[in-house]
């Protein structure tokens, strides 16, 4: 069976593995991040110590925002 014949399931569950293989290894650095800021004592999100909240919220934005091919 050639990929153009191949059923509407196939081609969803297709995009949808696309969809996750791009969009989780954002969501893992940012739980990285934040696990090293709560467990080593590192400042990537604390605001009084140098690092940057904003950057936790926009990288969470990232990882759930829907993201359009054009």
């Amino acid at each position: 069976m050639t990929l153009m014949r191949m059923p509407i399931f196939t081609w969803t569950a297709l995009c949808s593995n696309v969809l996750i293989v791009a969009a989780f290894p954002v969501l893992t650095a940012a739980l990285a991040l934040l696990s090293l800021d709560r467990n080593v004592g590192t400042n990537f999100f604390t605001n009084e110590l140098g690092g940057n909240a904003m950057m936790y919220v926009n990288l969470i934005w990232i990882w759930a925002t829907p993201r359009s091919t054009s």
